[in-house]
């Protein structure tokens, strides 16, 4: 029995002995070889194709994440109406643009003409919906009373008294 325990652990140490000497044959034949591609520029050039495969990858990631992104937006506005929104063109154009607008905003004043000229030379391929919003904290007297004051001119007259 001594003598088969005694077998049983030369056994073992020379196994331990084969794997240690295994692992560090493969240990030198790993540098050996990246010695040898670092050498002749191909595991530069491996990198470089990697790099490359992983940035296009996240951009096409990125893209497809904003796809999503803007398709959920674009689901979440409201839809064009001819019965409830202020449209300037044609109002079956294939182009829609939705201003969201306060009267009092300098900015929309600019703002105002360029969309005009835009309807008027694209000749009915274009459709500019006006909506209401008015800064309430940077125009507190005047905008709400403005936009309000519109919507009664276009209950009066429709969208061209608007």
């Amino acid at each position: 029995m001594a003598g088969l325990m005694l077998l049983a652990s030369a056994a073992s140490a020379q196994t331990a002995e084969r794997s240690a000497a295994d692992a560090a044959l493969v240990e030198r034949v790993k540098e050996a070889v990246i010695k040898e591609l670092r050498e002749s520029g191909a595991l530069d050039r491996a990198v470089d194709a990697g790099v490359i495969r992983f940035v296009e990858q996240q951009r096409a990631e990125a893209e497809k994440r904003e796809q999503s992104a803007a398709g959920g937006r674009a689901a979440a506005m409201r839809t064009v109406a001819k019965d409830r929104d202020h449209i300037r063109g044609n109002p079956d154009a294939p182009v829609t643009l939705v201003e969201y607008s306060d009267f009092e905003c300098p900015f929309c004043k600019r703002f105002h003409p360029t969309v005009k000229r835009i309807v008027d030379e694209y000749g009915g391929r274009v459709r500019w919906v006006y909506r209401h919003f008015p800064l309430d904290e940077i125009h507190p007297v005047k905008a709400r009373r403005e936009a309000a004051a519109a919507e009664c001119a276009a209950e009066l007259g429709g969208n061209d008294a608007f």
